[in-house]
């Protein structure tokens, strides 16, 4: 989706009216910026070529102290050889969102981590299978896993409340999922195993229910979202 595309949605909002969102595996299409870690401080991770003009990753110089900073604050126990992740592109792209004249919420459910810390989460899949993201560049999926806690961080401010994250099956749990299931299974007995099958799917802890999170961002006059209620 383009980043141009949040724009348009500002542009064609009428002021006043009430806005709801809900992005489902989005965020992860967003791009990252990658950092290593070494003894002389940060540097961002980039892509070059090497003497056979085959795309490789590198390293430029050391960033900026503005950036280092926040890195730092955000990976308090990187070590050299550490790769960190920052954000940028998905905090702007649901600040966008969430900054239309009218009262907001936004739903955004996709798999990462709840807790910041340093790993490498960049992947490539083409034709369902993973491969190197820098072997077919333009062919393949790429995506990064969500590093919820620095964009909830981010999207903090005195007109907005953040909800979340938590867990897909704690998400689904609370909006009854379970008795929404059985309700439907009995409406449709044909169907009754396909339905179970597909709820443990999405429940399973040590699958999506747990590799999925949810957070939810609203206008802070608002109550607290559907789902994330305590």
């Amino acid at each position: 989706v383009p980043l141009s595309w949040p724009g348009k949605l500002t542009n064609a909002q009428e002021p006043g009216l009430p806005a709801i969102f809900i992005g489902n595996e989005f965020l992860d299409t967003e791009p990252v910026e990658q950092f290593v870690c070494s003894e002389g401080g940060w540097a961002m991770r980039t892509v070059e070529l090497d003497e056979h003009d085959r795309l490789i990753f590198s390293v430029s110089e050391n960033c900026s102290v503005d950036a280092a900073a926040h890195i730092n604050r955000r990976f308090q126990n990187a070590k050299p050889g550490d790769i960190c992740e920052l954000h940028a592109s998905a905090h702007d792209v649901i600040y966008t969102l969430v900054q239309l004249p009218s009262k907001k919420a936004a739903l955004f459910i996709d798999y990462g981590h709840p807790v910041s810390a340093p790993g490498d989460t960049l992947q490539a899949v083409r034709a369902h299978k993973f491969e190197h993201p820098l072997t077919s560049p333009g062919e393949a999926d790429i995506t990064a896993q969500v590093d919820f806690s620095q964009i909830g961080a981010a999207l903090q401010s005195p007109h907005l409340a953040v909800d979340g994250p938590i867990a897909q099956a704690e998400f689904l749990g609370r909006l009854g999922i379970i008795e929404r299931a059985s309700k439907l299974m009995s409406a449709n007995p044909s169907k009754a195993h396909e339905i179970e099958a597909g709820v443990a799917r999405l429940i399973a802890p040590n699958g999506m229910g747990s590799r999925f999170k949810a957070i939810g961002v609203r206008s802070a006059t608002l109550p607290v979202l559907p789902g994330f209620e305590t």
